[in-house]
């Protein structure tokens, strides 16, 4: 019986109109009433998930930052996977290299460099993304100084692989540091967290905290930071716009965020 059902976000529970289709609400929504918890899974911090929850309206917790924080939807942080001093600089040398900063995820809030907001244009970010960066980025003037005053706070990092040129020498660098584990959420990010945070880890904290075992799990995703929970919950299911390494690694395969995917999904399974 599935008693908890994870969701990423971007590409899976938001159509490519960033909307909520409406099957899907329904469907969730009922999965709620009848007990089931729903945790929004996401390589975001929590501050960008508040119109999200508000569109749900049955969102319990959030694994946030690909496993780096745990929240209630309260916005309680229950758990932070914090870096260490070095890896911060490390994460940080390595990136200065090609021009940019890391974006920081501190207690749930994403801080961003003044010099990666005023050159989100002039680097080919899409509309759509500048707006969203925008709107949910804390906007630092002094990175270097930020970061020498809450290095000991930070429980996720990922990089905007802006000029997009730079992105598979950007990865290779962070890749090449020990002890970090690398992924990526979207074409436009390098995610980087410590070695063994992912969202799979984040699950597996809400599921000794609630008493559910991954055998009791549903989890859904299209992206490379999906892989781990969809290999982690006892039913993998990957939408039918999913990259193919997610794709082969789920269970299931349903239709895609803009073809009501997980509402199918959750009735082909009798969960709702």
């Amino acid at each position: 019986m599935i008693k908890l059902i994870a969701l990423d976000i971007d590409g899976t529970l938001l159509t490519s109109q960033r909307t909520i289709s409406p099957d899907t609400l329904k469907a969730l929504r009922a999965a709620s009433a009848a007990g089931v918890r729903i945790v929004l899974a996401t390589g975001r911090a929590f501050r960008s998930l508040q119109d999200v929850m508000e569109k749900l309206g049955c969102a319990d917790y959030a694994v946030t930052s690909s496993g780096g924080g745990v929240f209630d939807a309260e916005g309680n942080m229950l758990f932070a996977a914090k870096f260490s001093p070095e890896h911060v600089r490390a994460v940080l040398a390595a990136v200065r290299r090609f021009g940019t900063y890391p974006e920081l995820y501190i207690r749930g809030q994403a801080y961003a460099a003044a010099l990666e907001l005023d050159s989100l244009r002039a680097w080919g970010v899409p509309e759509k993304v500048c707006g969203y960066i925008l709107d949910t980025r804390v906007r630092v003037e002094d990175m270097d100084a930020f970061i020498d005053s809450r290095i000991a706070d930070i429980e996720g990092m990922d990089v905007l692989t802006a000029p997009y040129e730079h992105r598979a020498a950007m990865r290779a660098a962070l890749e090449g540091i020990a002890g970090l584990a690398v992924s990526s959420s979207s074409p436009h990010y390098v995610d980087v967290n410590t070695a063994g945070v992912t969202k799979a880890s984040g699950l597996e904290f809400l599921g000794r905290r609630l008493g559910i075992a991954p055998g009791e799990m549903a989890a859904f995703g299209d992206a490379e930071n999906d892989l781990p929970m969809l290999r982690y919950a006892g039913l993998g299911i990957a939408m039918g716009n999913a990259a193919p390494e997610t794709a082969a690694a789920a269970r299931y395969v349903t239709d895609s965020n803009d073809g009501e995917g997980i509402a199918k999904a959750l009735r082909h399974f009798g969960i709702v």
